[in-house]
């Protein structure tokens, strides 16, 4: 049986902690490597990796998921929206071929926990290395943009933002940004 599209949609944790494992192997102290929900990896504020999971229904109703990731090794792209960084220009040391080995292998040990015991293990490793967590920050989904605090994941993995205004809400997707930087 196929996951359902929620618990598919928490391979994004399980790929940016897989992606943290290679900036630590690479020599970048952990404290320096943060990830910004949903699907950022971040080296001092600045993004050096992306995820983005792809997902649809096969001709049997079974759900199809690709998990694509992307990591700036030793360049990254010029004139972006926002800080943008490299893993050699931050003094990580590691080539393309070394990078996939260990992407894979990260991703499946990560992968292989969440089948095992679920994702609170996944959701308190990300959480550990969350970016912005408690601060404030603009969440603008498809037909609303709100305020307030991040102040947790709920147990899906759903940002929760604790309403300026008072009240709680559980962000499943959305853009989510930090005024006190440009991410």
């Amino acid at each position: 049986m196929a996951p359902s599209p929620g618990r598919a949609a928490q391979l994004s944790f399980i790929a940016a902690l897989a992606v943290a494992s290679v900036c630590d192997k690479a020599g970048i102290d952990d404290r320096r490597t943060k990830l910004k929900w949903p699907n950022d990896v971040l080296v001092d504020g600045a993004k050096t990796a992306g995820i983005l999971l792809e997902s649809g229904s096969t001709p049997g109703g079974d759900l199809w998921l690709a998990v694509g990731i992307g990591v700036n090794l030793v360049a990254s792209p010029k004139d972006m929206p926002q800080s943008v960084t490299h893993l050699s220009a931050n003094g990580g040391h590691v080539d393309r071929e070394t990078a996939l080995i260990q992407l894979a292998e990260n991703f499946d040990d990560w992968r292989s926990r969440w089948l095992r015991d679920g994702f609170g293990v996944i959701r308190d490793a990300w959480l550990s290395r969350a970016y912005g967590l408690g601060e404030r920050c603009i969440a603008r989904l498809a037909d609303e943009t709100l305020e307030g605090q991040f102040a947790d994941l709920g147990p899906d993995g759903a940002l929760r933002l604790d309403l300026d205004g008072g009240g709680r809400r559980y962000i499943s997707a959305g853009e989510v940004f930090f005024p006190s930087s440009d991410l």
